[in-house]
């Protein structure tokens, strides 16, 4: 990811400013360009089981080029190279610890149902590949991209998809002022000593990570902490089911700040014991300065607790994408890097004047399960 960000705020309650006449490229992503400190986080990280693939879905009201795969072919390629031209990065390829200019990746097109398959996400060579895929249903219903996270983070991806709506990519509204600082150091060693459990496996483990989602009804203005609440109380129950009940929670939270006018991608931790009241922690996190330690100082945290690291990490990750201009949208599905002993991740998201969506992405639970959690967090949302 790179910790350049262009998303609303956890509350997800304005709109994304609007768009520039003419889509230009950001001077901040001209390369070559050295990889940010935090983005060398998912690089050197010890954790090899992830790719550090995410994926995010644009799914049309109505398909492209009236559904003719010859019309939907040019339009498509038309729009990535667009993309390519105003996010430099998407082409780029990693030499050491420096992105170069280079060629995109071809895009995939398919007649296929499935938008998102575990070949989409697997391990990049960054070398050689660049950090951006991108897949299309032959006949112009979806749009599906696989962004590498150490050089392209989910908020910039909702700026890509405004080009392959064929909008501008518009500017980030800037939300705060950036007083970046980490938690205390130990903090993490109060995680290593007693660290968040982890969602319970399904009992016939998935060979590759699960993918679902639901439609999302209207949350209201709490969305920031109702939402985070419903997803630990629907994993509390399958770990019930599974007979090992979680006792502590940890959970991450994504957020954006800005720093000398640049938005920040950014993390908050939570950490709770299991039937405590989670929204309080919750707010308290998202109006605090202070990331995780272990994130401000990942490149030597990686090196002295590789052995460990595992025991940072947390129960569930959120991100919350809040309100997004795209016309021609009928909904976008944002599937964020799922990571660490747990992996779960979830992401949330809504489409002005067009769906909401809440998405899951597991390593370890099977798609009947995913798709459990799903439908116990909405019946959380319905009655909290």
């Amino acid at each position: 990811m790179s910790d350049r960000a262009e998303r609303p705020p956890a509350s997800g309650e304005h709109e994304t400013a609007g768009e520039h006449e003419t889509a230009r490229a950001d001077p901040r992503e001209q390369l070559p360009m050295p990889v940010r400190p935090t983005a060398m986080h998912m690089l050197r990280h010890p954790d090899r089981r992830t790719t550090w693939a995410g994926a995010g879905v644009l799914r049309f009201e109505e398909p492209l080029g009236g559904g003719d795969p010859a019309k939907v072919g040019r339009i498509v390629e038309e729009r990535f190279a667009e993309l390519h031209r105003c996010f430099p990065l998407v082409g780029a390829r990693l030499r050491g610890t420096t992105w170069h200019p280079g060629a995109t990746n071809p895009v995939a097109f398919s007649d296929a149902n499935r938008s998102v398959a575990p070949e989409h996400v697997r391990a990049f060579d960054l070398s050689t590949e660049a950090p951006l895929r991108l897949f299309a249903d032959s006949h112009g219903s979806w749009i599906t991209v696989v962004p590498h996270h150490a050089a392209i983070d989910g908020a910039s991806v909702v700026g890509m998809f405004k080009i392959l709506c064929g909008q501008a990519p518009g500017a980030p509204e800037r939300t705060r002022a950036l007083a970046r600082r980490s938690v205390p150091a130990w903090s993490a060693l109060t995680r290593l000593a007693w660290p968040a459990d982890p969602v319970a496996p399904s009992p016939e483990q998935p060979e590759h990570d699960s993918f679902a989602h639901v439609q999302l009804p209207a949350i209201g203005k709490d969305a920031a902490t109702r939402l985070p609440e419903a997803l630990a109380h629907a994993l509390m129950e399958h770990n019930a089911r599974a007979g090992v009940p979680l006792k502590k929670i940890g959970l991450s939270i994504s957020v954006v700040e800005v720093d000398e006018g640049e938005a920040v991608a950014s993390y908050r931790r939570v950490d709770v014991r299991a039937g405590s009241d989670l929204r309080p922690a919750v707010e308290a996190a998202l109006r605090s300065p202070e990331e995780p330690w272990e994130i401000l100082h990942a490149p030597r945290a990686l090196r002295l607790l590789a052995p460990l690291a595992g025991r940072l990490s947390d129960t569930l990750l959120l991100s919350n994408f809040g309100r997004v201009q795209l016309g021609g949208a009928r909904s976008l599905e944002i599937y964020p890097v799922a990571r660490g002993r747990s992996a779960v991740a979830f992401g949330a998201v809504r489409v002005a004047g067009a769906e909401s969506t809440l998405t899951i992405r597991a390593r370890s639970l099977s798609n009947q399960d995913a798709k459990s959690v799903l439908a116990r967090a909405l019946e959380h949302l319905a009655g909290s």
